[in-house]
């Protein structure tokens, strides 16, 4: 079940990246929450042109975060409200319904997050899962 709708997930983040300007999209991080979003992003994200996905999640954790971007972070699977305190500005870039998931993984959000308090670096330092 936890990977249905994959595809619909991927197109999703890959329209909203597409949305941003080349500039924008030059300094923009794909930040999954849950290594399941991870890999669809890695598997699926390629043919819509999208960067390779970080997450805090098990061992994507070690994979860290790519130099010299953060600014921009396109959040995938969590709500507005749990990640806000990290970013000065979050907003809503898009919501979808996915059929046979698993049931906190509908509806999906995509978030567009600008301004993080800290760097990506420093959050992946203090974030570690285990």
């Amino acid at each position: 079940r936890g990977m249905f709708g994959w595809e619909k997930m991927v197109k999703t983040v890959a329209d909203v990246f597409n949305s941003l300007s080349p500039a924008e999209q030059k300094q923009t991080v794909i930040w999954a929450f849950g290594y399941g979003n991870a890999g669809a992003i890695d598997h699926f994200g390629k043919k819509y042109g999208l960067p390779n996905a970080v997450s805090l999640s098990m061992t994507y954790w070690l994979w860290g975060v790519p130099e010299g971007k953060g600014d921009i972070i396109i959040c995938m699977g969590i709500r507005k409200e749990n990640i806000e305190h990290i970013f000065k500005k979050v907003e809503t870039a898009a919501e979808v319904e996915l059929k046979y998931v698993n049931p906190w993984q509908t509806p999906f959000r995509v978030l567009i997050c600008r301004s993080p308090e800290k760097t990506l670096a420093d959050i992946w330092k203090k974030n570690r899962p285990w």
